[in-house]
């Protein structure tokens, strides 16, 4: 692997739940991470992750029913550590993002997604400076409370280490796990918070047991196959399968005989539009006002956009080059970007009812595993910070960062216009809907322009798409119940 930064005072404390700094350098040499070690830190890692049979099938019965959470984390970093932090972050990466001695995530089992970057200093529309700044992103399940309980227990000592360069916080190592959660919950922005998720309802551990269960019946047919014992009419596999499972394997997988809710279907949006438009004609005087007053916004907004002006800077293929070789790395790609909001009331107040509109779309209407229609998308999230002058957007996303992007224009590029329109130097827009991202090129070239590098990036199940999630969740419930032919046929399909 890539050569290691040189250790830092900051990481030398003992992280509870992992092979002590120390213990590294002693064992490996300089600029090389032994895979011995390498193996030995993901085997102790994935056991403190791991649920016994117990475990699971106690965690089962909330199976298809967890709720999900977004947490972001932002402190001002101190001018005269910044290399420093930089060096701390590298090395994470380079000691291996899920089981470093430093943070390591995979012990975490609420944690979907987490990512830490540096933002640089910067400037707001008007010029004042923006100091840089360090976030700190999960994407969890459960309540945030007994999230923020699992990272202080989990990766204390090292988020001390990590924190301890920004200002404000104390010396790593210098507070109770007490101390280290209220510092945390001090430094969380939740303005405007707004999250999708792909696989609605479903946890870590969930989608974790679901793939094992895939991969051990992939693995029986195949020896089925190989010795010619396999049947050959589709029920009679299906019956094979569920014995092995539920007989040879019942310590196992008991927990996969508790039946989760289907996966939810999608509210078409002609329904969304038939049901407001029946509340709109129960509220006639009130629709009507409201279709006034939206005439004239819509109208002022026009006036602003005409002079709106298409931005980006000179440097946009060299740092495009840059964040390509942090890409397709995996199945699964990332994205951070931080943009700077058009100054004024009604730009601000547009935005924020765009992104409460989508958080209402992603909790009632985007509930069966697309974005309009998108089916490569595990979290994303948007957030307003510093102060309400930028737009911050974090997106876990399957395939290559132009197919991402250009599934958007194709299939959402309104919903594209509606948010970043109202973002410095977006490409022309009508109406808030119109034009903007549909003008591809430019809107690639303004999306890399506002993209910023992520020094750190976690995914608690990168091999796997949101295909893959899917269809693994349809496996499992295929197990249970009656099917004639044509229905074992199509379930058999899935492998």
């Amino acid at each position: 692997m890539s050569d290691r930064s040189p250790p830092s005072e900051e990481v030398v404390e003992r992280t509870p739940t992992a092979v002590d700094a120390a213990e590294t350098e002693r064992r490996v040499p300089e600029g090389v991470m032994g895979m011995e070690l390498l193996t030995e830190r993901r085997a102790h890692a994935a056991m403190l992750a791991r649920e016994t049979p117990e475990e699971a099938e106690r965690e089962a019965a909330n199976d298809g029913r967890t709720v999900h959470g977004a947490l972001l984390v932002v402190a001002n970093i101190e001018p005269n550590r910044m290399e420093s932090l930089r060096a701390l972050l590298q090395r994470i990466v380079d000691e291996d993002v899920e089981t470093n001695p430093i943070v390591p995530f995979l012990s975490l089992r609420s944690v979907h997604y987490a990512r830490i970057l540096i933002h640089e200093e910067a400037h707001d529309v008007n010029g004042n400076a923006i100091r840089a700044k360090l976030l700190f992103a999960t994407d969890y399940d459960g309540e945030l409370e007994p999230h923020l309980d699992e990272l202080v227990r989990e990766l204390g000592i090292g988020l001390q280490a990590i924190f301890s360069h920004c200002l404000g916080h104390p010396e790593a190592g210098s507070l109770s796990p007490g101390g280290q959660k209220e510092w945390l919950k001090g430094h969380i922005e939740e303005d405007a918070t707004t999250q999708f998720v792909g696989a609605v309802g479903r946890s870590v551990g969930q989608i974790r047991r679901e793939a094992r269960l895939r991969e051990l019946i992939d693995e029986q047919l195949d020896r089925e196959l190989t010795a010619g014992t396999l049947p050959w009419d589709p029920v009679d596999i299906r019956r094979r399968i569920v014995e092995y499972i539920f007989e040879e394997q019942a310590d196992t997988f008991a927990w996969a005989k508790v039946q989760p809710p289907p996966i939810p279907e999608a509210v078409p949006f002609k329904t969304f539009l038939l049901r407001v438009g029946a509340i709109g004609l129960l509220l006639l005087p009130i629709t009507i006002l409201a279709a006034i007053l939206a005439g004239l916004w819509l109208g002022l907004l026009r006036m602003k956009e005409r002079k709106d002006r298409f931005v980006i800077p000179p440097d946009i293929k060299e740092k495009a080059g840059k964040l390509a070789e942090q890409e397709d790395l995996v199945t699964q790609n990332q994205l951070s970007s931080v943009i700077n909001i058009k100054p004024g009331f009604l730009r601000d107040r547009t935005l924020r009812a765009v992104l409460s509109f989508l958080r209402y779309s992603a909790r009632y209407l985007e509930t069966g595993g697309t974005l309009n229609g998108i089916a490569s998308i595990h979290f994303a999230r948007w957030n307003i910070v510093d102060g309400g002058r930028r737009l911050l957007f974090f997106s876990n996303f399957d395939g290559s960062w132009e197919s991402y992007l250009g599934e958007f224009v194709d299939k959402a590029a309104e919903g594209l216009s509606a948010v970043w329109s109202n973002c410095v130097g977006f490409p022309a827009t009508r109406f808030l809907l119109l034009d903007g991202a549909r003008d591809e090129q430019r809107f690639k070239a303004y999306s890399r322009a506002g993209q910023v590098p992520t020094q750190v990036w976690y995914s608690a199940y990168k091999s796997l798409s949101l295909v893959n999630v899917n269809n693994n969740t349809r496996i499992r419930l295929g197990l249970l119940g009656e099917m004639d032919a044509e229905q074992a046929a199509e379930w058999l399909r899935r492998f």
